[in-house]
């Protein structure tokens, strides 16, 4: 029994990380692929259309929207990261 526990301990911190790296690059994924969209001269119904395929939520504080902008990402695409920001939180 005793030997089972440092074993299960190491496979449960390795699952954590795991999981805190899938959720990392979701949660930062999505500007940077908007803005190379941007930068790339994709339209701004592709743009669009990716934001509202995004499995996470985008959190956009406000350097963050303000690079965007700098970037070229149009203020329709801005809103809809926004919005579905809220549509895909979960409830607190």
């Amino acid at each position: 029994m005793k030997r089972k526990l440092p074993i299960f301990l190491g496979i449960a911190a390795l699952v954590a990380l795991a999981v805190a790296a899938v959720i990392f690059v979701l949660k930062h994924e999505g500007p940077t692929d908007v803005r190379g969209m941007a930068k790339s001269g994709a339209s701004e119904q592709e743009m669009i259309a990716k934001v509202d395929k995004s499995p996470a939520p985008y959190e956009l504080p406000v350097d963050e929207i303000i690079s965007l902008r700098k970037d070229g990402v149009p203020d329709s695409v801005l809103v809809a990261m926004l919005r579905h920001g809220k549509q895909t939180s979960p409830a607190r």
